[in-house]
């Protein structure tokens, strides 16, 4: 009998790559994928899902949208129209579909920062993948963050684009912390943090946490319930009627059969993208703060429950 072979290559080890970096503000928004075809735009969430229905209060804000979607739109109706797309990638009469990635900010409760105007709601952009037909079938070509700069600019849009704090970055530069911009650039709160996109092709893009934007959390001690209220507060705005309409979403319906049911994956939910986000705070989930605050799960569940 021949013998198993349970070999498993080692993966190959990244080289570090010594490029320059352009540092963008990182926001905090909700990721939304905007797909622009000539006669149709879908939102999408970070995981693929309808943002319409992941995220409601989008509907009434699309407005926001209308002047990215109508020049895309415009050139992929008439093939023509970006200098830039025909002189960097030769495809322009191929092009099928923008998708262009940003984070829609100021509207929804779970976020910690308000920001310009906190009722006016925004959407910037620091991505952009171009769809193109290569027999049969859609091939793709994501922008590097340059080219998404250049292509807003040529197109007058140039007001969508996230924050640039500062370019000709050295990688051996990211990890001093304490010379970046501290302060948000559309905000007057503390950055929340940097991205930090390459500013040629071939290299990785990055993010880092501000660690003064958590420094009024660094006094949250499980056993003052002082303290807890910052823990409260900052817990808290992660239960939200989006979150509620998500768990129904995943659920089909909910009505007092799944109630309990749902209660728990909403709480579920929320203690897994807290604790994702704020590692250091884990066991704050399961403190007596956080029972009083879980009680919001079960007035937004029943809200969005069928009668």
């Amino acid at each position: 009998m021949k013998k198993e072979n349970y070999f498993q290559a080692w993966p190959s080890i990244e080289y570090l790559n010594p490029k320059l970096y352009i540092i963008t503000e990182k926001l905090d928004g909700s990721n939304i994928c905007t797909s622009i075809e000539s006669d149709s735009v879908s939102f999408f969430t970070r995981q693929g899902k309808d943002a319409l229905v992941s995220i409601p209060v989008l509907k009434k804000h699309l407005s926001i949208f209308e002047p990215l979607i109508k020049k895309l739109q415009k050139i992929l109706k008439a093939k023509k129209g970006s200098k830039f797309l025909k002189d960097n990638f030769c495809i322009l009469d191929k092009v099928t579909v923008f998708n262009v990635y940003g984070e829609f900010l100021n509207f929804l409760n779970m976020k910690r920062i308000k920001y310009a105007s906190p009722r006016v709601a925004l959407y910037k952009v620091f991505g952009i993948s171009i769809g193109y037909e290569s027999n049969g079938s859609t091939e793709w070509i994501r922008l590097s963050f340059p080219q998404v700069e250049q292509f807003l600019e040529e197109l007058k849009l140039g007001d969508y684009l996230v924050p640039v704090y500062e370019r000709n970055v050295r990688i051996g530069d990211i990890c001093n912390t304490e010379d970046f911009p501290q302060q948000s650039l559309i905000s007057d709160t503390t950055v929340e943090g940097w991205v930090f996109h390459p500013q040629s092709l071939g290299g990785r893009t990055y993010k880092l946490k501000n660690k003064n934007f958590l420094e009024r959390l660094a006094t949250y001690n499980p056993d003052s319930l002082a303290d807890n209220e910052i823990f409260k507060e900052l817990y808290g705005s992660y239960f939200t009627i989006n979150r509620a309409y998500s768990v129904k979403s995943k659920l089909g319906r909910v009505s007092k059969e799944n109630l309990s049911e749902a209660v728990n994956m909403f709480l579920a939910d929320v203690r897994e993208e807290f604790i994702k986000e704020y590692p250091e705070f884990e066991k704050g989930v399961y403190s007596k703060e956080a029972f009083e605050v879980n009680q919001k799960a079960f007035e937004l569940i029943l809200e969005i429950a069928e009668n």
